[in-house]
């Protein structure tokens, strides 16, 4: 019965969508004759070929598999990157495979009745960074987030475990053609993903800037308004909307990461420093106890007027004491699926919403291929 609902979706929205049976095989990749197999409600087709068949027909592949179409609309995707741009066409494919997790974990999160990804599209809603005062609009979404989150002066945990549980947002490592994109991230109105460039010189050698990374590209994912397509964040520039939203998300990872409140809280009764001593033990211990860069913490404090501005490039030159950020941020492996997609699944398959099958598809396992909890 499910291939026969399954099949009369696909004709109906083939059909919807003026495709030929021809057309529409040519566009998934696959074979005339299986299409119209599928159609009739015959068996035979693999799960990765439905899956094709659903991004050519413009609807959600895990919902496909229930025999239901839901249309997607283009994402919206903001890009972190250095100074010169490079996205490149042979990224986009990447691109489409971290929204597919980002919508899968939506759609087995609320299957299993974990509202996450729900509540961040219910609690925030995106806004257009605004004036010029984008850095204090930036710090007051990130004390307005920790609120949300029961956490207004703490040093935040690992943050790829904050986003992913509290969120809903799978934070994934994908080996980008664009080496200059450090960090993007992509969002539609079924889910949400943030990914990492593993071929990112530059966190390698600071991996503490992992934690400054996701936590930016959540500030685009919560408050950036896009009507969905490509969507370009250019760090460079002033006075356009670009170059405040992504001042604004740089103000809302220095800020969630070193909050003032909590900065006052171990700075007690103090006042804007002026010392180059004093100044550089201040920076080191917010580090610390904070888990962040060193030029994030010697920036903010001087941004909040904890330490005079005027010792700022002084201070983000002298890293001679400070110690080593003590938080860290436990991310996959390059190319390899979330740790929120792996728990959903290994959650949703332990309560029988998902088969063996179902399981090894989402984590992009072999048939032949165990799975990872030890079992089926």
């Amino acid at each position: 019965m499910l291939l026969q609902k399954i099949g009369r979706s696909v004709a109906s929205a083939r059909k919807r969508a003026s495709l030929s049976v021809a057309r529409l095989a040519e566009a998934a990749n696959v074979g005339e004759g299986a299409v119209i197999a599928l159609e009739r409600g015959e068996p035979g087709m693999m799960a990765s070929e439905l899956d094709r068949i659903a991004v050519a027909l413009g609807v959600a592949p895990a919902a496909l598999l229930r025999g239901e179409l839901v249309e997607l609309r283009s994402p919206s995707v903001f890009l972190r990157h250095q100074a010169a741009m490079d996205m490149r066409d042979a990224d986009l494919g990447r691109l489409d495979a971290a929204m597919v997790e980002g919508r899968l974990c939506s759609e087995l999160g609320a299957r299993i009745g974990d509202d996450s990804s729900s509540w961040r599209m219910r609690t925030f809603e995106p806004k257009a960074a605004r004036g010029a005062h984008t850095a204090q609009e930036g710090y007051g979404l990130a004390r307005e987030v920790r609120r949300a989150i029961g956490a207004s002066a703490e040093p935040l945990g690992d943050v790829r475990e904050l986003v992913e549980s509290r969120f809903g947002v799978p934070v994934l490592v994908t080996d980008l053609a664009s080496t200059k994109v450090t960090a993007l991230s992509l969002r539609d109105m079924l889910g949400a993903a943030i990914v990492l460039n593993g071929k990112d010189g530059e966190r390698a050698r600071n991996p503490a800037l992992a934690r400054v990374h996701v936590l930016h590209e959540l500030c685009h994912v919560l408050f950036d308004p896009s009507k969905g397509g490509l969507h370009l964040v250019v760090d460079e520039g002033e006075g356009s909307k670009e170059s405040r939203a992504e001042k604004r998300a740089r103000a809302f990872a220095a800020e969630m990461l070193l909050p003032e409140e909590g900065l006052r809280r171990l700075f007690p009764g103090a006042r804007t420093v002026s010392d180059r001593v004093a100044a550089s033990d201040m920076v080191a211990k917010a580090k610390v106890h904070f888990g962040t860069p060193h030029e994030i913490a010697a920036n903010h404090l001087a941004n909040l007027g904890l330490v005079s501005p005027e010792l700022r490039e002084w201070l983000v030159a002298n890293k001679a004491k400070v110690g080593k950020a003590s938080i860290g941020t436990n991310l996959p492996r390059a190319g390899e699926p979330s740790h929120l997609l792996r728990l959903l699944v290994a959650r949703a398959h332990d309560q029988g919403e998902i088969t063996d099958g179902e399981a090894r598809h989402a984590l992009r396992l072999d048939t032949v291929d165990p799975l990872p909890w030890g079992t089926g």
